[in-house]
């Protein structure tokens, strides 16, 4: 093969070897241009059919480009943004938040960026070409990250929106309901399932005086003044555990130990799926109107012992004053149309009738009048130190007629030096009463007696008969002003009931209280205790 021959052959060789690079070149820049218009258009669909709101800036800040999205959730049209730089917002009115000097960090520092920020779409013009959305006021979470080419320089920054407004309106909502919960006048109280305090708001620890680290994790029992019934607290318990509210008054007390009231109103929390897992406590403070509740409840009491007491005193008045007066009158108009005609014997049955008589209504008079005295607040109260032996000695003289028309015997079993400090004419007053009802209920024959006790700190005396005894129904009637019980006594002696009323009243105003034990058939024993006084270096107090 000749020299021409061999080059040629090399030559064809070479030039096929090229065609081959050629070829093989070409179909690789095919290929790269295939693989780059497949990512181009995976590009072009990921970006247009993405769900998060997305915007392209180039390195001098221009939006070259903004998807479908971003379009439909901010209510915009392309051209209204495309083309423009990013502050194209800086002087107007829809953006509200940071987003210049995030997105200038981004460009000058080539570090991602995150923000939140809220458009106020309807305070646009016309000349933006930005359409109204339904929301007026939206929030996004944006995020920017830089795009950079082979030199490390910014080439790109891409933004993405995400729409947070639903989870902004439950955060201002729940700040919202924490401030009202916060500044509510109400005390507010959540509890897990056990009872345990979880929550409690300012007004709890200034109602309470507990503050919230004392309250958490215990019981709301740090409360309980033990004045509530337990059967309250059952029926508390069952009402919300089985789902339903509670409503109801407590009389709790505070730290200092006040006792106070509050009305409250206790209901189940429940999760999403139905579940109780809390429970809920609105309480108010209602002291002062308790305290006006009962002030008003002891005006209509103390307007009810007055029409009691008046309608006592015109009772007294119109029938048991009047009755022995017509008695009186009868008896010594008979003596003076009669007196030549009778015998001595006569004269001094009748003149005895008469003089009983006037006992008897003295005596009314006399209570009556003490009675009278004391609701007006007349009588003064001026303790001071005697025998009780005594006193009761003197009452026992004064009613002495009266036991021997009946054969009684009164025994005095009062120590001689007993001795108490109280009003002396009280005093009187209540043993006088208490030994007549005594003589009065008693058959002929029995014995009355008068004894006296100490214990603890308080003096107690006993007035007791061998009477026909007080049922245990009109037991509940004698120290009582407006169930008007009286009754005759064993020789039909008449009476009105006001002397235990008297004498409880004198007894009270002592600090002392009186009350009866009796059995029908078996006597009564009428007993009342008077508060001992304390010696001080020898001085009573």
């Amino acid at each position: 093969m000749s020299d021409n021959e061999s080059n040629e052959k090399q030559y064809q060789l070479n030039l096929e070897r090229q065609n081959a690079l050629l070829i093989n070149e070409i179909s690789e820049r095919k290929k790269v241009e295939e693989e780059l218009l497949e990512q181009k258009r995976f590009f072009e669909q990921m970006f247009s059919q993405s769900s998060v709101s997305t915007q392209i800036l180039d390195k001098d800040g221009w939006c070259e480009r903004i998807n479908p999205r971003l379009s439909e959730l901010f209510g915009v049209k392309p051209e209204a943004i495309e083309g423009k730089k990013y502050n194209i917002f800086k002087d107007k009115a829809i953006i509200r938040g940071g987003i210049l000097p995030h997105l200038e960090k981004v460009f000058q520092e080539g570090n991602p960026a995150e923000w939140d920020i809220c458009f106020d779409i309807g305070l646009a013009d016309d000349s933006q070409q930005i359409q109204v959305a339904e929301k007026m006021k939206m929030w996004f979470h944006s995020r920017a990250y830089p795009v950079f080419d082979d030199k490390g320089q910014v080439l790109h920054v891409i933004i993405q929106h995400t729409d947070i407004t639903e989870r902004k309106q439950s955060e201002e909502q729940i700040i919202q309901l924490s401030q009202a919960v916060k500044q509510s006048p109400s005390t507010v109280v959540i509890t897990d399932l056990d009872g345990n305090i979880e929550y409690v708001n300012p007004k709890f620890t200034e109602t309470t005086g507990y503050s919230s680290e004392e309250a958490l994790l215990k019981n709301p029992r740090i409360l309980k003044s033990n004045e509530t019934k337990s059967e309250e607290y059952k029926e508390l318990w069952e009402t919300i555990t089985s789902g339903k509210e509670w409503r109801g008054e407590f009389h709790n007390k505070r730290k200092n130990g006040e006792l106070y009231w509050e009305f409250a109103s206790i209901s189940p929390i429940r999760n999403t799926e139905g579940a109780i897992t809390h429970f809920l406590a609105i309480k108010e403070d209602i002291t002062d109107r308790k305290q006006a509740e009962i002030q008003l409840q002891k005006y209509a009491e103390e307007l009810q012992v007055a029409n009691d007491t008046k309608d006592k005193f015109f009772s007294i008045i119109a029938h048991d004053l009047k009755s022995p007066f017509s008695g009186i009158i009868g008896l010594s108009q008979y003596l003076k149309e009669e007196a030549l005609e009778l015998d001595r014997e006569s004269i001094a049955e009748y003149a005895g009738l008469v003089n009983s008589a006037i006992v008897q209504t003295y005596r009314l008079l006399e209570n009556l009048l003490e009675w009278a005295r004391l609701q007006r607040g007349g009588i003064t109260f001026n303790p001071t130190p005697f025998l009780v032996s005594e006193v009761v000695s003197e009452v026992f003289g004064l009613l002495a007629e009266n036991a021997s028309q009946k054969d009684i015997i009164l025994i005095n079993d009062i120590p001689d030096n007993q001795e108490i400090v109280a009003d002396i004419n009280m005093f009187t007053t209540i043993i006088r009463n208490l030994v007549s009802n005594a003589i009065k209920f008693s058959p002929f024959n029995k014995i009355v007696k008068v004894q006296s006790f100490e214990k603890n700190s308080s003096f107690k005396i006993a007035v007791i008969d061998q009477g026909n005894g007080i049922n245990k129904a009109n037991q509940q009637k004698l120290f009582n002003l407006g169930t008007n019980y009286t009754s005759p006594g064993t020789n039909d002696e008449k009476g009105t009931g006001l002397g235990l009323i008297l004498c409880k009243e004198f007894v009270n105003k002592h600090g002392g209280d009186i009350w009866v034990e009796s059995e029908e058939g078996k006597g009564s024993e009428f007993m009342f205790t008077l508060p001992l006084p304390v010696k001080v270096d020898d001085a009573l107090i």
